[in-house]
């Protein structure tokens, strides 16, 4: 459907409803303009519906199933497809965050993880304890919930304590800390 065949089909309606209206030059102008909006919305759509399945996705729309379900994105268009399918198909298991707490509790006194309205606040760990970080970055990773901060107990550090602190910035980026946690880290 094109913009000449939605101005006529509007023309036609609207000129049926209010017969008067012919040769009225602003009705016609925006009619056509409305033709134009309509048109861009049905070739919105269009995208849209294309972009559901991943035989007519596009090249972008792949690359972000590739990054969401890691595939690698060096393979090419029609392996990437293949892959993403495979991943979806696999189905994906439930974890309670009960698994999580029992786990980060395990780390000893003073551990303990306080959640509420999607924010979830993590007690015990400090940046001293590089280690223990990183163990507990992993585990999150594979229970982290989807819209949820994670935050460390601190109030952040100061220059003065980043200076300080024995961990490189490399270091600190392997942990894969999202910026909500590192923001709010103690010594």
């Amino acid at each position: 459907m094109s913009n000449v065949s939605v101005y006529e089909r509007l023309s036609t309606l609207f000129k049926s409803i209010k017969p008067d209206a012919q040769g009225d030059l602003l009705l016609d102008a925006l009619l056509y303009a409305c033709s134009v909006g309509i048109e861009l919305l049905k070739n919105n759509f269009a995208d849209i519906e294309n972009q559901q399945y991943i035989d007519t996705m596009s090249q972008e729309m792949i690359d972000k199933y590739c990054v969401l379900l890691d595939v690698d994105l060096n393979n090419d268009l029609e392996e990437k497809k293949s892959k993403i399918k495979k991943k979806l198909s696999m189905g994906y298991d439930e974890f309670s965050i009960d698994e999580f707490i029992d786990y980060y509790k395990g780390y000893g006194n003073g551990f303990f993880v306080h959640t509420q309205n999607f924010n979830m606040k993590l007690y015990g760990v400090k940046s001293s304890n590089a280690s223990a970080l990183r163990q507990i970055m992993k585990r999150l990773d594979y229970y982290f919930p989807p819209f949820v901060t994670v935050e460390l107990s601190g109030a952040g550090l100061t220059f003065e304590e980043w200076d300080s602190m024995d961990m490189t910035f490399q270091s600190l980026e392997s942990l894969k800390m999202p910026f909500s946690m590192i923001e709010t880290m103690k010594l």
